[in-house]
């Protein structure tokens, strides 16, 4: 069974929110992948290449190292460019694809050896030299010396490929170049600068940077261009979406080659191996080392062997001895040179073999699933079908991440796993709430009868709770609704208790938040005490506010209850000070609490009197003498005697607070009738009956005005007695 209607509105609401605070938050933090889902997804990565599901591997990618044995081969502690070039003289004899020298030769040594050096490099034919750049986020412009170096690079800066998308690239600042008598001898050239991401990882390498302005490649992408016969200004780059390698007429593509990139232009490094090898796992790509690849040249029985090793491949020259600083971390394992990601990457080309990190639109239509999931969850009555999909969730966000990886898609698991539990948690903490409150409304459902300070009174004095009571100086208030009548003649019984408990909802909301002791609700009519069972300083105050209060709010709830068929409620209210007795009341066997006295009396007539002038708040002069003086706006209205008093009393209407604005119309007519009643109290009859014809004009059809101007009417001013003061007595309740 489903759970009541409260709490399904409940859950779908938290839900929602909750969903939506979720996406809103990771769209609006700027990006939904963190250091955490990375360190996540490394784990996932390690096991994927450890049982072999791994990015796929090609065999034309070769290491040629140069390790601590080639140190020893030469008899030297640094090798020199004659050194090098004998390295190229025996590559050119098998006849690599390309050869990458993973060292940025920056200045010139000894002429001849650089002179020997660049020479095998322009016979080999296929070397590219590195650049390096330090990236920064804001655009840099770098000047270059004259030589080949600029013209290498303007060349490649003058074939730009088509852009779209919103792009945050890295911008290249200070540069690290290779010689001009070089860099005329290579093939070509790419930037090598690879920032490690926020944890210190190497997991990804920028393919395109900004170089003043223009779109410049990475090494990797410049061989893989070469390789393929398609030019740096025939691919496309969509910006956080993909760069595009057209399969022309003219290139060697089948078909297009898709590299999945970030706005960053950032490719995800898809290593194929662990650098260091294990019984568990097979290695890096083969590496021969320099001493090896020269004995071999030397001995012609062992050529062959040498040209099944490296012709047709890519070389990548590296030193690999120890103490060398190019290394780093990868998600794999610590400390491997960094030449591996250029080798990984011309791999992944290869094979054309990527990760694509998922977006956040596809992130976002996973939390909502999530999300939804869990609404469905939460609606039958046993809690314990969201608990296990709260379980099952965790355990598929895991279950998926793996399959993720397995389709060479990335999932930011613990974004994921966050997400999903911000949903559970609100979702479980909001019907824990509504439980809470359920229960607590059921064991305190007596205690609905009387106002919350009632209860804190009789909690702090159990005494009272004895028959009897006190005599105190408070404030009483009676609110009656106009128009009782024709509603419960146009409701039924239901509609009508329905109606009447959202009107008496609004009216004790504001009581009761205003200290208000609510001692009787009679059909349509409540009656409050200001003052007792506690002792309130400012009783008449929060009396007129909450009258006000109601007054407002009655006003706010019109379209609410216009939509549902409700004619427009408003209520008449009565207020008066003076001494009262409060206490319980009743037999030893029922007892209620409550306030009586003519005080009490006063203030009900008062409620009444509101219909003979058309007003909505009717205080006494013993309220008004109580109130904050210059709190709230007042204007009198009579002076009346209440049907069964003898002693006259000065009835004022409270029209706002101090505050509230006042049109400057109706300020000229209290300010004219104030007027004219001062006239009527000096028996200026004929004059305060023009001030109130004048007054009319300002308000037509004002009870108060044509009251009054009646009184004057009926007063034949031969027959004033000496006593007179202006008062009428009130024939009616």
């Amino acid at each position: 069974m489903l759970k009541n209607k409260r709490y399904l509105k409940l859950i779908w609401t938290i839900g929602f929110l909750s969903t939506i605070g979720v996406i809103g938050f990771f769209q609006f933090s700027g990006t939904f992948w963190t250091a955490w889902d990375f360190q996540a997804i490394d784990y996932f990565y390690k096991e994927a290449v450890k049982s072999g599901h791994g990015p796929k591997s090609s065999s034309r990618v070769v290491y040629l190292a140069i390790d601590n044995g080639t140190y020893q081969y030469f008899h030297k502690n640094n090798l020199d460019r004659g050194d090098l070039a004998k390295i190229n003289q025996a590559l050119n004899e098998v006849r690599p694809e390309s050869v990458f020298y993973d060292i940025i030769f920056k200045r010139y040594t000894d002429p001849e050896a650089d002179s020997i050096f660049a020479e095998s490099v322009r016979e080999l034919g296929v070397v590219y030299f590195p650049v390096g750049f330090s990236l920064v986020d804001q655009p840099q412009e770098i000047k270059f010396k004259d030589g080949h170096t600029r013209d290498i690079l303007n060349a490649i800066l003058e074939k730009q490929p088509y852009s779209s998308g919103s792009p945050h690239p890295f911008h290249a600042a200070r540069s690290l170049l290779p010689i001009d008598e070089f860099s005329n001898a290579a093939f070509n050239t790419g930037h090598i600068s690879s920032p490690s991401d926020s944890d210190g990882i190497y997991r990804h390498f920028p393919l395109i940077i900004q170089l003043n302005g223009k779109l410049f490649p990475g090494l990797p992408l410049s061989i893989f261009l070469d390789y393929v016969r398609v030019s740096f200004d025939e691919i496309k780059v969509y910006w956080g979406k993909e760069i595009l390698i057209p399969a022309t007429r003219e290139s060697f593509l089948d078909e297009d080659v898709v590299i999945p990139i970030d706005n960053r232009g950032r490719v995800y490094i898809p290593f194929a191996h662990y650098w260091e090898s294990s019984f568990l796992q097979k290695n890096d790509f083969e590496k021969m080392t320099v001493q090896s690849l020269l004995k071999h040249a030397q001995n012609e029985s062992l050529s062959g062997n040498l040209a099944e090793f490296y012709e047709g491949n890519f070389v990548f020259i590296a030193d690999f001895s120890t103490g060398i600083s190019d290394t780093g971390h990868t998600q794999l394992e610590q400390m491997v040179p960094l030449v591996s990601i250029h080798a990984n990457l011309v791999n992944s080309f290869l094979t054309n073999t990527f990760y694509r990190e998922w977006s956040f639109k596809k992130f976002a239509l996973l939390i909502s699933l999530i999300g939804l999931i869990f609404c469905l969850s939460a609606m039958p009555k046993n809690s314990f079908f969201l608990y296990a999909a709260g379980f099952i969730v965790a355990l598929s966000i895991l279950g998926f991440t793996w399959s993720q990886i397995l389709q060479f898609s990335l999932l930011p698991l613990v974004s994921t796993l966050i997400g999903s539990l911000v949903i559970f948690v609100g979702l479980v903490t909001g019907i824990q709430l509504l439980a809470a409150r359920e229960k607590a409304f059921i064991h305190k459902a007596f205690s609905k009868y009387l106002s919350p300070v009632l209860v804190k009174g009789l909690l702090d004095n159990p005494q009272l709770l004895q028959s009897g009571g006190e005599e105190r100086f408070m404030t009483v208030l009676f609110a009656d609704m106009i128009g009782f009548t024709p509603l419960s003649e146009k409701f039924g019984a239901v509609k009508l208790a329905q109606t009447m408990n959202d009107y008496f909802t609004e009216l004790t909301s504001i009581l009761l938040s205003e200290g208000g002791t609510i001692t009787q609700y009679a059909g349509d009519e409540v009656m409050v005490c200001f003052g007792a069972p506690l002792d309130i300083k400012d009783h008449a105050d929060r009396a007129v506010k909450a009258g006000l209060a109601i007054h407002r709010r009655l006003k706010v709830c019109e379209k609410k209850w216009e939509r549902a068929g409700v004619p427009q409620l408003s209520c008449k209210v009565g207020i008066n000070t003076g001494k009262m007795f409060f206490g319980n009341l009743g037999s030893k066997q029922v007892y209620y609490y409550s306030v009586m006295g003519d005080n009490v009396n006063l203030a009900s007539r008062l409620e009444s009197v509101n219909k003979l002038y058309s007003s909505y708040i009717i205080i006494s002069e013993f309220t008004l003498e109580q109130l904050t003086p210059g709190r709230f706006r007042t204007r009198i209205l009579d002076i009346v005697k209440v049907k069964g008093k003898s002693n006259a009393v000065k009835i004022y209407e409270v029209y706002g607070d101090q505050s509230d604005q006042v049109d400057p119309a109706d300020s000229r007519y209290f300010e004219a009738y104030q007027q004219g009643f001062d006239a009527y109290l000096a028996q200026s009859f004929p004059e305060a009956r023009g001030i109130f014809q004048t007054a009319l004009t300002l308000r037509p059809g004002d009870l108060a005005l044509t009251t009054l101007i009646r009184h004057i009417d009926s007063i034949n001013p031969e027959e004033i007695p000496p006593d007179w003061d202006g008062s009428i007595a009130l024939t009616k309740k």
